[in-house]
């Protein structure tokens, strides 16, 4: 399908964000809109597989949770296993009071982004791929709109650009917004065992029978394996599907870019075996990749396209900019919250980029008032949430070693962190509020 010369709103980046936000706008009135991906359907690579209660209750408000719900895996605890023991940390199902959805949804992003496409379509709005958008540049008729430049040679005039484009963003790159590390966290002092990983979806040769059928970590002095069980898979019927993530320790060297299945079976065999009580042999590597993890934040969520730099007046600017998703916020993968994020991000957006549309005149700075403060208080949020994911990586990652306080009194983190995990994972109160956190539910959105 071609490019359309022009649109009220172009969204660049159809994953989970770009698409939520199309939604999240069509709920709003605003039916001028169009959303292109650079990838044919189908191509991109799946991490994230946990949607939790709260984006789970912003995709109710656009009609959009039961059939993400109905293709999905429900469960209701996190879980650790430390020292052959478990301890099950947070339960979702405790949250019952608050929430229609008191879980941890297990999907796989593919099937995810599946629905949420087909419901667009089925809205009116089709996603036109494959277009990369390389350029930005203002309207020289009208300084509100922006000309957004493709790699065929397409121009596409709108009043509003959203960039879901990742974290490699062009639409970040080209208003030139930072985008900032946190705390050094990949390197040096700020290094762990998860700054590199592997993830792989697998099947077994036999049935095996996890320790919970819930999400569980498997914590050891030098490394941790996570393993849940993921929704059936229509290419194998017959077998039960695994999602396995494992932190590689710096000794092990760098991973290999599609980890195959001796390498994903060596490290179930090292960090894994007591995740299962019974044998686990990987017969097939359904899909395996390797990834950084780290974190960063976006100077601003909301911008304008740049005319002349170092002027923020309004001749020295073009249209409308707005971050989303991994264009904005990036995040370790633990506690499952960047595409969560985003996605109540983008959902949350979609009322205040209609107002906007309303004015007849936006040159005035006014205008752009109730989008400076979305931007304001996302990011706020973002930055909270990833405070908080780095500080329980921190705690899952602390080494068995002794040190000596004062000269003479011995303190070791890892074995302290191990009594206090015994300790408050029987309590349900602290069941209940680390799911309420996990859970998104603790933020207002």
């Amino acid at each position: 399908m071609a490019l359309p010369q022009s649109a009220d709103v172009l969204i660049v980046g159809a994953g989970p964000t770009g698409l939520t936000c199309a939604l999240s706008l069509l709920n709003q009135g605003c039916s001028n809109i169009v959303i292109v991906d650079r990838l044919q359907q189908g191509i991109n690579a799946s991490r994230a597989i946990v949607i939790h209660a709260a984006t789970l209750e912003a995709l109710n408000r656009i009609g959009c949770a039961q059939p993400v719900v109905e293709s999905g895996r429900s469960v209701s605890s996190v879980g650790f296993l430390n020292g052959g023991k478990f301890y099950r940390n947070s339960r979702f199902d405790k949250l019952a009071p608050y929430t229609k959805f008191p879980m941890a949804l297990i999907n796989t992003q593919t099937v995810t982004e599946q629905i949420l496409e087909r419901t667009l379509r089925d809205r009116g709005v089709t996603v036109l791929r494959p277009y990369t958008a390389i350029n930005l540049k203002r309207n020289e008729r009208d300084a509100q709109v922006t000309d957004v430049y493709f790699e065929g040679g397409e121009i596409l005039q709108t009043r509003c650009v959203i960039g879901a484009d990742g974290a490699r963003s062009m639409v970040r790159q080209v208003t030139h917004v930072g985008f900032t590390g946190l705390d050094g966290e990949d390197t040096g002092e700020g290094a762990t065992t998860f700054t590199q990983m592997i993830i792989a979806d697998v099947t077994f040769t036999e049935p095996v029978r996890p320790v919970t059928d819930g999400l569980v970590f498997a914590l050891s002095p030098d490394n941790g394996c996570l393993c849940v069980r993921l929704p059936p898979a229509p290419d194998y019927p017959e077998k039960e599907v695994y999602r396995i993530a494992a932190g590689i320790p710096s000794s092990l060297g760098v991973p290999p870019p599609s980890p195959s299945t001796e390498y994903v079976q060596s490290l179930l065999d090292a960090w894994g075996t007591g995740l299962f009580s019974t044998p686990a042999i990987i017969s097939k590597t359904i899909w395996a990749s390797r990834f950084r993890t780290h974190s960063a934040l976006a100077d601003t969520f909301f911008t304008h396209v740049p005319v002349t730099p170092g002027d923020p007046s309004p001749a020295g600017r073009g249209g409308v900019v707005i971050l989303l998703g991994d264009a904005a916020h990036i995040h370790p993968p633990v506690g499952g919250q960047g595409m969560n994020l985003g996605i109540r991000d983008a959902i949350s957006l979609g009322s205040v980029v209609a107002a906007y549309l309303k004015n007849e005149d936006t040159s005035d700075s006014a205008a752009d008032a109730p989008l400076q403060q979305w931007a304001i208080v996302r990011r706020e949020r973002a930055m909270t949430v990833i405070r908080s994911v780095q500080g329980l990586l921190w705690v899952l990652t602390i080494p068995d070693k002794t040190t000596w306080f004062l000269g003479f009194i011995p303190v070791n983190l890892y074995w302290l962190r191990n009594i206090v995990i015994a300790a408050i994972a029987r309590i349900a109160w602290v069941q209940k509020m680390i799911a309420w956190r996990l859970s998104g539910l603790a933020f207002s959105d």
